[in-house]
């Protein structure tokens, strides 16, 4: 233990007078240092740890790893498959370097042989590391935005045919079909988004058929206006006073 702390120690001393790392650099290897494994020489602590710990951003991590390996202070090793949710990186530091000593063991994540269960990654490959991973993230992006849908198409034109057999008037169908057209293209975010418009316009079109019925409905059966029992009123007296002027 006591080898493994002077290591340490003299490891980040000469790393502290090398003009071409920077603060934040320093810092990384700094927090990378504290989760080595003293025995075997293990370190995989996850890229957000390293955040948390050093309150550096994502960018600014990735920029100090980079610049740890091109300068020879740090190897890394990917483990496992990222699109399966399993990699892993390994960071291994001049003289501490322990794949040869544990190649036959078996790991304490996989059981998979170390040997068979690593692949290395530094310097320039480092960057196409990060740049796949951005690939990546960018793909999944767009994978999501196909999963949730597409804006209405600049010309899409809703099929009248199916509000006027709901039982719409031409004139309805019509202005339901431009209030269709008009409503999704200012609808803002992810909201805005849609997988099958030819259903979505199906759907609207026998909303509006539906609260024009209901509407035409309520008029019907609703109570008359308080104007319009007033004259019903009046016009009811009038006849009564003429009926009386006949009988007189």
């Amino acid at each position: 233990m006591r080898n493994f702390a002077a290591w340490k120690l003299d490891l980040l001393d000469r790393m502290s007078v090398d003009g071409r790392l920077s603060p934040s650099d320093f810092r990384v290897a700094f927090r990378l240092l504290h989760y080595m494994d003293a025995v075997t020489g293990a370190c995989f602590p996850a890229q957000q740890t390293i955040i948390a710990d050093t309150g550096l951003g994502e960018r600014a991590v990735r920029y100090a790893l980079t610049s740890l390996c091109a300068c020879g202070w740090l190897k890394i090793e990917r483990s496992g498959s990222r699109k399966r949710g399993r990699a892993q990186n390994h960071y291994c530091f001049p003289g501490r370097d322990y794949r040869h000593a544990d190649a036959g063991k078996q790991t304490s994540t996989t059981g998979t042989p170390a040997r068979e269960y690593r692949h290395p990654i530094a310097g320039a490959s480092l960057i196409e590391h990060f740049e796949e991973e951005n690939t990546d993230k960018t793909e999944a992006r767009k994978r999501v935005a196909h999963e949730r849908g597409t804006r209405i198409p600049e010309n899409f034109s809703p099929d009248i045919s199916i509000a006027l057999a709901e039982g719409m008037t031409t004139e309805g169908a019509r202005r339901s079909a431009l209030n269709f057209v008009d409503y999704w293209k200012n609808r803002p975010g992810a909201g805005g988004r849609k997988l099958d418009w030819e259903a979505t316009w199906r759907i609207w079109a026998r909303k509006d058929a539906a609260d024009a019925n209901r509407k035409g409905t309520d008029r019907r059966q609703g109570p008359a206006h308080i104007a319009e029992q007033a004259l019903e009123e009046a016009r009811r007296a009038h006849e009564r006073e003429q009926q009386r002027g006949l009988f007189q």
